[in-house]
């Protein structure tokens, strides 16, 4: 794709920041985390309306009303899709699916992404192609506070209740500095956590990046580490020399 398009990038670097659990595979969620947020609430609201995205074309059709010298029967502009939408109460009802501040805008991300041609049209074919998608559960979840508490504490009680411990050992265990769903679902199997994981997951990703810092998990940790590095980095230059100082100094004892 990349020579496709003529994009003169480093192709490697590319795909190692879009790639964020490292699994060698691209994602649709990891190459628009926001836009598929969208995608996914409509699709899980569409599901549990109508079945299924595909399920709910004739449905949405017949809500639009007389379309005037529109004739076709597959597809559908963006206005007539949206009011159509309205008419079944999306996004204004969509119950837990809901974010608090859906916004015309997120309507139109929402035609945006389904429309593959960018023609300002929205098809019965690109709802079979959502269909298809299995989106992770975290993308259609909302916040839930008491659920991350309670895997936060399952985590630390695992450690000693030492937060930086629970870091390394459960979410970021290929010291990336970052955590992914992967390995936020691994860290909820390891210490037994059958509770809300989507939620869990949201409450600590509230810019949808689809990845987890440290400065998300536990900002304190976050601050100590960022101010020793800091004072690390103005002493010694890099953490290798200040470890040779450390070493080379009969007065320090590992």
């Amino acid at each position: 794709y990349c020579r496709r398009v003529n994009l003169q990038v480093d192709i490697g670097c590319l795909w190692k920041g879009l790639d964020q659990d490292d699994d060698g595979v691209l994602r649709l969620e990891e190459v628009g985390a926001e836009h598929c947020a969208v995608l996914a609430r409509f699709k899980a609201w569409a599901e549990q309306n109508f079945g299924s995205c595909t399920a709910s074309w004739d449905k949405l059709r017949m809500a639009t009303g007389p379309t005037g010298t529109w004739k076709s029967d597959k597809t559908m502009m963006y206005q007539t899709f949206l009011k159509a939408l309205a008419a079944f109460g999306w996004p204004q009802h969509c119950g837990l699916y809901a974010p608090a501040n859906f916004t015309d805008q997120r309507c139109a991300m929402l035609c945006s992404s389904l429309d593959l041609h960018g023609c300002g049209i929205v098809s019965l074919q690109d709802l079979e192609w959502l269909d298809q998608w299995a989106a992770p559960e975290y993308l259609a979840a909302d916040p839930d506070p008491g659920a991350w508490q309670e895997l936060r504490a399952a985590m630390l009680k695992a450690c000693g209740g030492q937060p930086l411990c629970a870091w390394r050992t459960f979410l970021d265990t290929n010291d990336q500095n970052h955590a992914s769903w992967g390995e936020f679902k691994e860290a909820c199997k390891k210490v037994g956590f059958n509770g809300n994981m989507g939620g869990a997951w949201r409450h600590l990703d509230a810019d949808t990046s689809g990845q987890i810092s440290l400065q998300e998990y536990d900002p304190h940790s976050a601050e100590i580490l960022a101010s020793f590095k800091e004072w690390i980095e103005n002493n010694f230059g890099c953490v290798e020399f200040a470890f040779r100082s450390m070493e080379a100094d009969p007065g320090v004892q590992g």
